[in-house]
């Protein structure tokens, strides 16, 4: 028996005291449970407005407009008989009106049927497994990175599926997990495909963007981080790769099973065992967590053995692509090709129905039309490999899949009901250029503008995510504020939403708040039964600093070669 498992058993459990970090993490968790859920975060962000726009109306204040004829504007007051109008009169407006509302619902039609068929989550394990043993880390983040088209198939299938691999390769398991889950969640706004991200953000910069100049915004796109999100994907890759192989794999150690606290770094040992094994801080249960991973087992095999019943070998063998899902495969990529050049046909010609009149693509029908690509673009190749694997065999088999699809996204319809209210009613209010106008000159009377500016930017998001674990609804509050200040201090709505992007992805992985928390550490527990948040938080720190870091620095080096973001998508804002 080991010292420590000797002053574990000779230590009340209850006369121990908490490190700091631990401590943290527990405020971290207390402060994010007691908030209001985002749907009545919002209803009362809405009530707020209201109330706020009756008392400055009354107190008569104006200031002068930014968008170019309008003068000098005061707040408007909601709650007048005119404001009360207003608001019985465009509720279901305003509702419809959720910029994000319709293009999100119709682009998961088809990510839903990709999903459904098993056609994303056989693409990732066949990526996975076929890379070259001397590059797997890399190879797994890259898939991790690229998993995010897809909404949650990255942690269901790859945290598990790269634990796997490292144990059969016999490495520490809970380092592959780690890598894999810091490629899913901190590079979560990477890729090289659009994807429902580009479509849900963009539509609430364009909508803030709108409050300012109407006619720039009129001329944005979804596409407006692509090039940065393209450049960022390998970036990314290689520095997950680089802090998993040479910093936190050295650092937990040889692995001995089945627990990690024996191979563990003495600092993250420590913390784990700074209270009983028995407690549990998370959000969920270990319980509640390990029937989440039962119910996953389809997906990766995460449940389906006992790592002491069958070696870890022939798990990952049996997760490889079956024959028939190869021939899926196939034909998903014969088809999503010929896809592709139809698409082609009809942008590149120089008469092409797609291109702009002038002969353009920046400004043509092609970049209106991103969202209907991205829907064709999963939607052919995941019909063609349901039919081929047999998942769909009849047109009641797509429609059921695509059903399924919107019934999870039932909560984000709810959502955008009260995040729509509080955004037109913001905005009708003239609060948002109020707030926008002010913001400004405080800004500029602090100093507080450039390099600086855009730092605090991402520390201030970086912190909230703590709390606030979804992106739509944390940018659907900071949008409204954050685009029309800085476009008042001359930086581009492109410019801030990528920020905003860097900043929600690197502190995902240690935010006990994350809906996939405790999924991860259902997965980790199958390695180590005492498994604890405060145990995966420090292994996943150092990834959290890392992608934070390295991804600001290059947002920060990109905004100093002055080169664009996306197509029409400068770094600076000019009326």
């Amino acid at each position: 028996m080991s010292d420590q498992q000797v002053s574990e058993k000779e230590s009340p459990p209850q006369t121990r005291k908490r490190g700091f970090v631990q401590r943290s993490l527990d405020w971290i968790e207390k402060a994010g449970n007691a908030l209001p859920h985002p749907v009545s975060l919002f209803a009362i962000l809405a009530v707020l407005v209201l109330i706020v726009s009756a008392v400055m109306s009354a107190s008569g204040v104006t200031v002068q407009s930014p968008v170019v004829g309008e003068g000098e504007i005061g707040v408007k007051n909601l709650l007048d008989a005119e404001g009360i109008e207003y608001l019985f009169t465009t509720l279901v407006a305003n509702f419809i009106g959720f910029a994000p509302l319709g293009v999100v619902l119709a682009t998961m039609i088809g990510i839903g049927i990709a999903e459904h068929t098993g056609l994303i989550s056989a693409a990732l394990r066949g990526f996975v497994l076929a890379v070259p043993r001397t590059l797997i880390t890399f190879g797994i983040v890259f898939a991790a990175i690229m998993s995010s088209v897809a909404s949650d198939a990255g942690y269901v299938v790859l945290p598990p599926l790269a634990a796997m691999i490292y144990a059969a390769m016999g490495r520490h398991p809970l380092a592959g997990l780690a890598t894999a889950f810091a490629g899913v969640s901190a590079g979560f706004s990477a890729n090289l495909l659009l994807s429902g991200t580009d479509v849900l953000l963009g539509e609430l910069t364009i909508q803030a963007a709108q409050t300012i100049d109407p006619a720039y915004a009129e001329q944005m796109n979804l596409a407006m981080n692509y090039y940065f999100i393209i450049a960022s994907t390998f970036f990314l890759a290689i520095v997950g790769t680089v802090v998993g192989q040479y910093y936190v794999e050295p650092r937990l150690g040889p692995y001995h099973g089945p627990s990690l606290v024996s191979g563990a770094a003495p600092e993250a040992a420590a913390e784990t065992e700074q209270v009983p094994r028995g407690t549990s801080t998370s959000t969920k249960s270990a319980d509640d967590a390990a029937e989440i991973a039962d119910a996953a087992g389809d997906a990766d095999g995460a449940g389906k053995a006992d790592p002491a019943e069958s070696s870890e070998e022939a798990e990952v063998q049996s997760l490889a692509l079956t024959p028939l899902e190869k021939k899926g495969m196939l034909w998903a990529g014969i088809s999503l090709a010929l896809t592709c050049v139809a698409i082609a046909l009809l942008v590149v010609p120089q008469n092409a129905p797609l291109r702009a009149d002038d002969g353009g693509i920046v400004q043509s029908p092609f970049m209106s039309s991103l969202v209907v690509i991205i829907i064709i673009a999963f939607f052919v190749p995941g019909l063609v490999y349901g039919i081929v694997v047999g998942k769909i065999k009849k047109d009641d088999d797509a429609v059921d899949m695509m059903t399924k699809t919107m019934s999870a996204m039932a909560l984000f319809v709810v959502l955008a009901f009260t995040a729509g209210q509080f955004i037109a009613w913001f905005n009708e209010s003239n609060l948002a250029t109020f707030m926008a106008v002010y913001g400004a000159e405080f800004l500029e009377g602090i100093n507080l503008t450039g390099f600086p500016l855009v730092l605090m930017f991402i520390l201030i998001v970086a912190f909230i995510n703590l709390f606030i674990g979804s992106a739509s609804a944390k940018w659907a509050i900071l949008a409204p504020v954050f685009v029309p200040i800085m476009m008042q201090l001359g930086y581009s709505p492109e410019l801030t939403q990528m920020a905003y992007r860097v900043a929600d992805s690197g502190t995902n992985v240690i935010s006990p708040l994350l809906p996939y928390f405790a999924l991860i550490i259902a997965f980790a527990q199958r390695y180590d039964k005492g498994l604890r948040i405060g145990s995966l938080i420090a292994v996943m720190l150092p990834f959290s600093i890392a992608y934070l870091v390295s991804w600001t620095v290059m947002l920060v080096l990109w905004m100093l070669a002055g080169i664009p973001l996306g197509p029409n998508a400068p770094i600076l804002y000019q009326p």
